[in-house]
């Protein structure tokens, strides 16, 4: 199978509510299809990668800047 896109590729609102995950996420987190939606994606997150991952979010939305951040 040829992945076009493979890396894990999401949507957010401004409050970090994701709208929509490709396969590829629920492909390497074993979560199931739709779990990762809304705050759900938080779940395969390690705990201590959760507050700076909120913080530069905000930061991003309130700067209206490019949000990037590995974890």
């Amino acid at each position: 199978m040829e992945r076009i896109v493979p890396a894990f590729l999401f949507t957010a609102d401004a409050e970090l509510n994701w709208l929509y995950v490709n396969p590829r996420f629920y492909e390497h987190t074993g979560l199931e299809d739709g779990k990762a939606l809304g705050l759900g994606w938080l779940t395969v997150v390690h705990p201590d990668d959760v507050e700076e991952n909120r913080r530069r979010w905000q930061r991003a939305v309130a700067h209206r800047e490019t949000f990037e951040h590995e974890f």
